[in-house]
């Protein structure tokens, strides 16, 4: 309508010139309370107009409080996480899935990527609110990583080390093989010819700390995508300039890739580099020489008249068939905002008739948009030829569900060839709450439920309709057997956790005695006993004589024989004797303690044995708490079983008193165990309990740490080996961290340390709260059960939270389980590391941290 919107957090603006001299005269605050506390590249941003008509925004990694001024009286919508839409109308605002910091770009299809500094390509897959249909669904996530991430996110710069990025804490990888530090503006290419035909549907995103874009090719991975670089070793877009910095890009009215090079000798904020040398960059230079490129074909002839507003109705029409996005989706624009009754005939003919299934859907949309779509014109694109036609028509058919022809389409999408139609299929088909619907959302978790994003959209759906749902899923014949063994074990813990006794009951019970006996008998049994223990709040053992007591001895007994074959079988897959592993926890201690014995000292299969540590974590008795820190034991386990038991003992009353033991005698060092817990226990409650804590820890809580990293210092004046660094990072460090693709993901990816000073790196290492981003600050939660856990937030919905644990573990929360939860502004790296290791071992760890590793990319 002739203005812009533009983000400026706390606030987003709608500006318009309307006297034609180049100055907006009009200024509005049309939303405001995004959080601008932090630095400005984790703020909200990127406003992007949706094939559905509303303005997507990132999150920034930050959030906010938002209200719009005009409606005073709305609710504030508050958020941590995610992204955002608002109606470029009505103003209301909604949170969205998404983790984006810097970049949004669509598809001509709607689906929605961003990306943020180490994660280049994220499609979000799923939405909030289909989540929040059903109150007993774990499930919180939102976003997939297309691309290779973080350690494994390859760039190839031409450009030298840039020095002033040599300082910069955890963002700048290696010179000439370096990582992904700065992705932003992931873009979708949509021309038809001006790169030529190959390039069409790659992505593109910008690394303006090393002076690239990097083009991508992009292919269908079951219901989300997968990418990698379209020429290994070779960017699309290079420069030995290291002022040239690429931060955005866009389709443009003459056709190409337009590129928004920021130009500046420093890019990253001053909140980043050192204190000690902050104040001697120069920030401004070359804030004055930004300029955009073109980058096109030179053999294709483009349209000299771009005015599209001096078109007709009929050519913007005719506009949404141009080989340039740009075209397409201006036409798009002005003829939402126009919403001329002349385009709704010519848009219908374009649904029946275009040859470009992108101008298909996008007069689907418009007409959807301007409330002018019919039953017939959807029918027809339910019935497309194009399966991303089809999957649109699927997800805006829910407004016409009542049409009997487009009801019986939409059913029967369930059974389309493309799984992604499928999928859409399950989230709309959930909110219909009839028989059919249920019925097309059994055949979809049968076929596509080993799919843990299609078994969520079905699971989301089927809110109060438990049992109906079970019923239908035990009618069909199982031919996927992964895909019915997953969704019966999560259908399994939503019925435990439910007002479903009789269910419950009767389920279990099939379970126990059924024959022939499979691997999904297991998986729903565990998932029953995992609900029910989690609502009830008893013991393991407990619920599992509750559960059986109207089952015959001999179907028990026989059971009990089938989930130790099942672990012992090396013909089956991994993950289906890991899961009869998880079962062990449940079972009768008498039977499961000599089985758990046996794969806790057997690192032979690695996930056995951690599946072992967390059965006996569930198990709440003491015999199991001292066998996970049996001297003889603990000195065979690998850093990631370490840090397993270490999570599953401090997590439960029952099992800190064979922790504090364990820390007393030496056999766990008081470092091992992070800052928050320590603090934790030395304020428990309980005076036993807090005495020990303060007995063994205040030593590593006292005192100032940059004392402590003072006192290290003088370890760099002698330089370490770096081949002995590697040991050491895998024996303290790997089961949090990644180094060169080896080690955990709990916090950040230590790849791009190598240009930073060696006092750096040891600040980091001994004072890990010098530093910390909000995505790794520590969220403690306590659970009505008792059970303590912290982590960062890795997920969320209004019904659920996903926590990735200090350990490593993912550990889903229901929020009705939740008695409190908080974040403690505080690294989850514990202190006192340099308690753990000699000061030769700490110098090897720096020298190592700073080389281009032992198993260089």
């Amino acid at each position: 309508n002739g203005g812009v919107f533009v983000t400026c957090a706390p606030d987003i603006f709608y500006l318009r010139d309307t006297n034609g001299d180049g100055v907006a005269n009009e200024r509005k605050v049309v939303l405001t309370g995004f959080h601008d506390t932090k630095t400005a590249q984790i703020r909200m941003s990127h406003p992007t107009l949706g094939i559905d008509g509303w303005i997507y925004v990132t999150g920034g990694l930050n959030g906010g409080d938002i209200i719009c001024p005009n409606y005073p009286n709305r609710d504030t919508v508050s958020y941590k996480s995610g992204d955002g839409r608002f109606h470029p109308q009505t103003f209301e605002f909604q949170v969205t899935g998404g983790k984006s910091q810097f970049g949004i770009t669509m598809d001509p299809f709607g689906r929605r990527f961003g990306c943020s500094n180490r994660h280049p390509v994220q499609h979000i897959v799923m939405e909030p609110w289909f989540l929040n249909r059903n109150e007993l669904l774990r499930f919180s996530e939102s976003v997939h990583n297309v691309s290779p991430v973080q350690a494994e996110a390859v760039v190839y710069p031409i450009s030298g080390s840039a020095i002033t990025a040599d300082f910069m804490p955890r963002l700048i990888g290696r010179s000439h093989q370096g990582t992904f530090t700065s992705a932003s503006s992931v873009f979708i290419f949509q021309d038809r010819n001006t790169l030529g035909a190959d390039h069409y549907g790659n992505v593109f995103i910008c690394e303006s700390a090393q002076n690239l874009v990097q083009r991508q090719i992009m292919k269908n991975d079951g219901v989300t995508f997968s990418s990698s670089i379209a020429e290994k070793g070779k960017e699309f877009l290079a420069s030995q300039d290291q002022w040239f910095r690429p931060v955005f890009l866009g389709h443009g009215p003459k056709g190409g890739l337009y590129v928004v090079d920021m130009y500046r000798k420093v890019i990253d904020h001053p909140s980043y580099i050192p204190e000690s040398i902050r104040d001697s960059f120069d920030y401004e230079s070359g804030n004055t020489q930004g300029r955009i490129y073109r980058i096109y074909d030179q053999g294709q002839v483009t349209k000299s008249d771009m005015n599209l507003s001096t078109w007709t109705v009929k050519a913007l029409v005719n506009g949404l068939e141009s080989p340039l996005a740009w075209v397409r989706s201006t036409a798009f624009r002005l003829l939402m905002e126009h919403r001329d009754q002349e385009s709704f005939s010519a848009l219908r003919s374009l649904v029946a008739s275009s040859d470009l299934p992108e101008a298909r859907v996008g007069a689907l949309s418009l007409l959807n948009i301007l409330d002018r779509l019919t039953a017939e014109v959807l029918l027809e694109a339910l019935n497309d030829a194009h399966a991303g036609v089809r999957e649109f028509a699927v997800q805006i058919s829910q407004e016409m569900s009542a049409d009997l022809f487009v009801k019986e389409a939409m059913v029967n999408a369930a059974d389309d060839s493309a799984m992604r139609v499928r999928y859409v299929a399950a989230l709309v088909l959930g909110s219909m709450q009839d028989q059919n619907g249920l019925e097309a959302l059994t055949r979809i978790a049968s076929s596509d439920g080993d799919d843990k994003w299609s078994r969520a959209a079905v699971l989301s759906g089927i809110g109060g309709q438990l049992q109906a749902f079970l019923e239908n899923l035990q009618k069909i014949d199982v031919a996927n057997k992964s895909a019915y063994a997953a969704v019966m074990q999560d259908l399994g813990q939503m019925i435990g956790q439910a007002d479903e006794q009789l269910a419950f009951d009767q389920l279990i019970r099939e379970m126990i005695s059924s024959t022939p006996r499979e691997t999904w008998h297991l998986a729903t049994t565990l998932g029953l006993l995992r609900g029910y223990s989690a609502k009830w709040d008893h013991p393991p053992s407990q619920v599992w004589r509750m559960s059986v007591r109207s089952s015959p001895e001999e179907a028990i007994s026989q059971f009990l024989t089938f989930c130790s074959s099942t672990i012992a079988d090396s013909t089956l897959n991994l993950s289906d004797r890991a899961m009869a592993v998880d079962l062990l926890g449940y079972l009768p201690d008498y039977f499961s303690m000599p089985l758990l014995r046996k794969l806790l000292a057997n690192p032979d299969v690695p996930d056995l044995q951690l599946a072992a540590v967390g059965a006996l974590g569930v198990s709440e008795i003491q015999d199991a708490a001292q066998l996970l820190v049996s001297p003889e034991l603990w000195s065979t386990y690998t850093p990631k079983v370490r840090a397993s038991v270490i999570s599953h003992l401090v997590s439960k009353k029952v099992f800190v008193p064979s922790l504090l033991a364990a820390v007393e005698q030496g056999v766990v060092m008081a470092g091992q165990i992070p800052s928050s817990d320590r603090k934790r226990l030395m304020n428990s409650k309980d005076t036993q309990v807090s005495n020990r804590a303060k007995a063994v820890f205040t030593d590593l809580e006292a005192g100032d740490r940059m004392q402590v990293y003072a006192k290290f210092k003088t370890v760099l004046d002698t330089p370490g080996v770096a081949a002995k660094g590697e040991a050491v990072f895998l024996k303290i460090c790997s089961a949090c961290h990644s180094f060169q693709g080896q080690g955990g993901n709990v916090g950040p990816d230590l790849t791009g340390m190598k240009n930073q000073p060696a006092d750096a790196i040891l600040l980091h290492t001994i004072v890990p709260n010098y530093e910390v981003y909000p995505m790794y600050q520590a969220t403690m939660v306590e659970t009505k059960g008792g059970q303590n856990l912290a982590g960062w937030i890795k997920a969320e919905t209004a019904n659920s939270i996903t926590l990735l644990t200090a350990y490593g573990t993912d550990e889903s929360i229901l929020r009705s389980n939740i008695k409190s939860i908080h974040n403690s502004g505080r690294s989850l790296m514990p202190d006192g590391l340099e308690q753990t290791i000699s000061r030769e071992e700490l110098r090897h760890l720096v020298s190592y941290l700073k080389s281009e590793g032992i198993n260089p990319l």
